[in-house]
Formats: structure tokens, sequence, C-alpha cells
């Protein structure tokens, strides 16, 4: 069984499952302490046989160490 399409060297890490309508967002931290957050809805739905959604561009010798769901409507308050 086949559920995603992925080059040589790359792994899945982690698998979440949210609902689709859902307000969520997705922190991504990479081990050279970059990071990246968007909203779900950004992401494109894809076919079961489709390669992966690329999340984050990173340097080389760089890789994705943790992702977090978020709810966006609970943001932490602007420092002035």
């Amino acid at each position: 069984m086949s559920a995603i399409k992925l080059k040589d060297k790359d792994q899945v890490q982690k698998i979440e499952l949210v609902k689709a309508e859902s307000n969520q967002g997705v922190l991504l931290v990479s081990h050279c302490g970059f990071g990246l957050r968007f909203a779900l809805s950004k992401v494109p739905v894809v076919g079961v046989k489709a390669k992966s959604v690329k999340s984050m561009n990173l340097r080389q010798n760089d890789f994705v160490v943790n992702s977090v769901v978020t709810d966006l409507n609970n943001r932490p308050p602007r420092k002035l």
C-alpha cells in the first residue's frame, strides 16, 4: 500500500488528522532554529498518489525537527 511518494532521502516525520474547515495552522521548526507558521487552509489538498507538498525552504544540512498544529484564533498579544 502506498499513501505518498517521497524523494530518495525524504522521510515522513509526523502525521496529524485535522478537520478541513478548521481555523488551524501549523508551526514548523528546523534543526538550525528557523521557524515557519502558516494556515492549514493554504495547504493544497492532493490525491493519494500525489507527491508531497513542500512546506518550508531549508538550507543545506538543515531539516525539520518538529511541527505543531496551532489554533489561529488563539494568538499571543503583540509586544509594543
